[in-house]
C-alpha cells in the first residue's frame, strides 16, 4: 500500500457576483442536530408604528453547516486573526519607532 496523501487536492473556487450578499451581526441561536450545525442570526429593526419607537431583533439568516465545515471555517478565522494581531503589533511598533 503506498502512502497517500491525507490532505485533499485543493478544490477551484469559482465567484457567483449573484450571491447574496446578508449583514447578520448577530449570531441568536446555534444547534448542533444530526452532525449540522443550524445557525440563526438576527439584525435589530425599528418599528415606527405608534409613539416611540419599538426595537426588536428580526431573524435574518439561517444558515445549516457540517459540523466539519465549521470546525474548518473557526480554524481559518482563527488564523485571520493571528495574523491581523501581529499586523497590528507590528504597526504600533513602527508607530513607537
Amino acid at each position: 500500500m503506498k502512502n497517500q496523501d491525507p490532505s485533499p487536492a485543493p478544490i477551484e473556487t469559482i465567484d457567483d457576483p449573484e450571491a447574496p450578499v446578508i449583514f447578520a451581526p448577530f449570531l441568536h441561536h446555534a444547534q448542533l442536530m444530526n452532525g449540522n450545525w443550524h445557525l440563526t442570526f438576527t439584525r435589530l429593526q425599528h418599528e415606527f408604528v405608534g409613539g416611540k419607537p419599538k426595537i426588536y431583533a428580526k431573524v435574518c439568516l439561517r444558515v445549516v453547516i457540517p459540523e466539519s465545515g465549521l470546525d474548518n471555517a473557526g480554524k481559518y478565522l482563527q488564523s485571520l486573526l493571528e495574523k491581523q494581531t501581529a499586523h497590528d503589533a507590528l504597526n504600533e511598533r513602527n508607530k513607537l519607532n
